[in-house]
Formats: structure tokens, sequence, C-alpha cells
């Protein structure tokens, strides 16, 4: 199995070079613009150093490595992850039924990899976790969202001033008390014409000391909340529904 690792000026160049569609979100680097001083010897640069590892010959970019990037803007299913452990970490799952590809991009580095099943790349990103003690509690999302920005000296109090019951309101301070670790993760089918068509809502995943637990959100103006201990069984079941 082939796995490149890039750092993200080598990434930038060859992405720039092959133009094979817009950069998945997750992936995009910050770019000063090709008016910012520097900027061509900046991708020159990147060019040299593929060429110097050779992922680049004089006829061209390692084949490989240009099929996984095409994998990542193709027709097919995707899945985009944005996490922090407490490290930045982005990463996309992509392709088809007879093809994948997994991206991880961190720190300054992309890694291209091929797989299998896309969500057990996309899992495989996150560290392993058991699920956090409690149970399931559901509150409206505007009421959540007001007392996470709003907390106050604590948060139980914060839920209770907004109307959640004092139990639930326990409950949920105590699941989102401490997140060293947070990933989201969305669903997208990407159709011939590179359009890219969200499958389901966000997934954000919480780790805490005690384990992790799983927020999700209904859309709407009425809007709810849940937030619920998750095992990784569970969480792949969840990501295979809107596979």
């Amino acid at each position: 199995m082939t796995r490149s690792v890039l750092t993200d000026v080598e990434f930038d160049a060859l992405w720039q070079r092959l133009a094979p569609g817009p950069t998945p979100v997750a992936l995009r680097l910050p770019s000063p613009g090709c008016a910012a001083p520097g900027w061509h010897d900046v991708r020159r640069a990147g060019w040299q150093a593929l060429r110097a590892r050779g992922l680049v010959s004089p006829s061209g970019p390692d084949p490989e490595t240009v099929r996984l990037l095409r994998l990542l803007t193709g027709p097919g299913r995707r899945f985009e992850l944005r996490a922090s452990w407490p490290r930045a970490v982005r990463a996309v799952a992509a392709g088809g039924s007879d093809a994948g590809v997994l991206a991880v991009r961190q720190d300054a580095t992309v890694t291209l990899e091929p797989c299998g099943s896309l969500t057990a790349a996309v899992l495989g990103v996150l560290p392993r976790a058991g699920p956090g003690p409690g149970t399931a509690c559901t509150v409206p999302s505007a009421v959540l969202t007001a007392a996470l920005s709003d907390p106050g000296p604590c948060l139980r109090i914060a839920l209770t001033t907004r109307g959640v019951a004092r139990p639930e309101a326990a409950r949920l301070a105590t699941m989102l008390a401490a997140r060293p670790g947070q990933a989201q993760i969305v669903a997208t089918e990407v159709d011939g014409n590179g359009v890219a068509r969200r499958r389901g809502g966000v997934l954000a995943v919480l780790d805490g000391p005690d384990g992790r637990y799983l927020l999700t959100r209904t859309t709407g103006s009425g809007g709810w909340s849940t937030v619920a201990p998750i095992d990784r069984h569970r969480l792949h079941e969840l990501l295979e529904e809107v596979a």
C-alpha cells in the first residue's frame, strides 16, 4: 500500500500544477495569493523539493500520487474531519466503491494513502476512546448554544436559568465540562460536475477525561441538540448511515 507524505508547500505546488479541482475545505492551506511577494518562489521551491524526492520526474508527477489526488475531488462519497487533540488535525476520506483515498493534514504535512472503507479510514484518524458515563440528554439548540456561549461561572446554572430542568442541566454540564479533544465530521456526495452536497448533519465528537460523547443537532429554527455517550461501534454505524 503506497503512502505519500508531503509538506504543505509540496502539496500546494502539486495541486496547483495538476489542477484536479477545488481543494476540499478540510485540506485547504492558507494562501497569500498569486500577487503576494515571493509567491512564485514558494511554489517553485515546492516543485523542486518534489523533484529531489523522486515524486516528480521528467515525465511528470508520480502516477500513484496523482491518482490519489484526483480521488479527492472525483465523483463519489466524501468525509471531511476537523479535529483538535489538542493539535489541529484535518482529514478527508474520499472515493467510490472501487477505490478510495485518505488525506490527513497535520502540522506542516499532508499524508496521502489509499483506503478501502471510507468510514473505517476516517474513524482511524480519531484516537481510541470508550463511551463516557451518563445518559443521552436533549435540549433546544438555541438554549444550548446560548449557555455554551456565555456559561458564566457554571454551565449547569447557565442551563437552568434558561429553562433546562436541573437533572438534565447537571448531566449536560458533566458531559460537556472537559473537552480536551473534539472533532466535527461531515459527509458529502460529489457529483460528476464536482458539486458537493451534504449528506446528513454534522457529527460532533467530544472527548473528555472520562470518555467520548456525540453531539448532534436537528435542523430548523426550532432545532434540538442531543449529547450522548458514544462508542466506536455506534459511531461507525452512524457514519455508515450517511456514507
